[in-house]
């Protein structure tokens, strides 16, 4: 998809054919990550339902899932290098058949803990970071168009969305290494 063909109210109703209806979904400010409102991390899942915030979804915004207990417990593996998205899902099988969309570099794969989780930063086997885990009270990018002004974020795999263990995902992607 070209970035003249984004459309955020059609990225809304894309989004709500796959994503569980537990999922707290955010505008974000077009052509960036950053939420469009001041209180975002009070998101809630039947926000959806209104047609106040349903015509916030409109021409080049983005839309941001908001992290952790406010969507079922949904988080994100982040990774920024494009020669560790098959070595990601090769070391962690969960992240073989999750969700998985693409930005600029790297990749997003949703999914899901048990346990409140905060965020942290996901690190190589030479302890360069190489993104992180998106967790409570973050959130990510999940349709839009990149700052980079190039890009549009495109779902590569829908699907179920996996119950991890964030440590394990951690020690797991400490493994590999992203090549300079």
């Amino acid at each position: 998809m070209s970035a003249l063909a984004y459309n955020a109210s059609k990225a809304l109703i894309e989004l709500e054919q796959f994503l569980p209806t537990f999922a707290a979904l955010l505008p974000l400010v077009p052509h960036a990550k950053r939420p469009a409102s001041k209180d975002w991390t009070g998101a809630l899942p039947d926000d959806r339902s209104k047609p106040e915030f349903r015509l916030c979804f409109v021409g080049e915004v983005g839309i941001g899932l908001l992290c952790g207990k406010a969507s079922g417990g949904i988080c994100m593996v982040d990774i920024d290098c494009d020669a560790l998205v098959e070595p990601a899902e090769d070391v962690v099988r969960a992240l073989h058949d999750a969700p998985r969309i693409h930005g600029a570099r790297g990749a997003k794969w949703l999914v899901r803990t048990a346990e409140t989780t905060s965020g942290f930063a996901l690190r190589d086997s030479a302890g360069e970071r190489i993104g992180e885990f998106l967790g409570e009270r973050q959130q990510g990018v999940v349709a839009g168009l990149h700052p980079d002004g190039i890009n549009v974020y495109q779902w590569h795999r829908r699907g179920e969305i996996p119950i991890v263990n964030a440590q394990h995902i951690a020690e797991s992607l400490s493994t590999l290494f992203c090549p300079p």
